[in-house]
């Protein structure tokens, strides 16, 4: 294998929306290896269309998370299939998911991660590092994110200045600057008052 050469990543965008779920679960389940096994998610079949837009509710430890994090790519399930635009994302190597990831899916988490030496602008930038962008696209679609969080007044703070509230605000405009197909959100307006948006 060329270890050089790019990851095979399927044209999602090719496939038709009309005829194609955007995200689909097929009895997908998550179960971690333990003296008693741990099962994180129980099989779950679920399709969501484009432009749909889905809240999922339970108490805490139901598996929210987790099925966030399969949704995002970000873990494989144990069992079941998923597939985004159609394609199997259980055939895919970890490069190819890690492409699709950046390509098509942006994140709020419930932990902030900024990186605490960097500005605003700079931390909601970065998430387009790697989108073929340059500089000042990154700058302009980095400020139009703060603008619409209402955040363009601490641009060049850093996040230890920042209340918890205006940490969030910038976590929501890092993903909203990426312009992803996917949104996938894990308690993004928890740390915010009402109205803060």
């Amino acid at each position: 294998m060329n270890c050089h050469s790019a990851p095979t990543v399927p044209d999602v965008d090719s496939l038709s929306p009309s005829r194609v779920a955007e995200l689909r679960l097929d009895a997908v389940e998550v179960t971690y290896p333990a003296a008693v096994p741990v099962h994180a998610l129980r099989p779950t079949t679920l399709t969501i269309g484009a432009g749909e837009l889905v809240a999922v509710v339970g108490r805490s430890g139901s598996g929210k998370s987790t099925l966030l994090n399969v949704l995002g790519l970000l873990e494989r399930p144990t069992a079941g299939r998923y597939t985004v635009r159609g394609a199997d994302t259980g055939n895919l190597s970890e490069a190819a998911l890690t492409s699709l990831r950046g390509l098509q899916f942006g994140f709020v988490f419930q932990a902030h991660h900024l990186l605490v030496d960097r500005t605003v602008r700079e931390n909601t930038e970065l998430a387009l590092l790697y989108r073929h962008t340059t500089a000042a696209q990154r700058r302009a679609r980095a400020i139009e994110a703060l603008e619409r969080v209402g955040m363009t007044h601490r641009l060049d703070a850093l996040p230890g200045t920042l209340s918890g509230g205006e940490r969030q605000r910038v976590t929501v405009a890092r993903a909203l600057a990426q312009r992803p197909r996917v949104l996938l959100c894990d308690e993004p307006t928890g740390a915010l008052d009402r109205g803060q948006f």
